[in-house]
């Protein structure tokens, strides 16, 4: 495998994380405040869900 695919792969990897993190968070600050949350919210949760030791189940 080339570099250049190792990279594509460690690209699609890393979008899917903070797919993830980003749909958790938003779920978990929507079900709090019940309303639309701003995406400024949702970066606030995904940083302190790796301060805090990492991903959420």
């Amino acid at each position: 495998m080339s570099n250049r695919s190792y990279a594509e792969f460690a690209i699609a990897d890393a979008k899917a994380l903070l797919t993830r993190l980003a749909s958790q968070a938003g779920a978990r600050a929507l079900a709090i405040s019940r309303r639309p949350v701003s995406l400024p919210e949702v970066r606030a949760l995904i940083a302190a869900d790796i301060m805090n030791g990492g991903l959420p189940n």
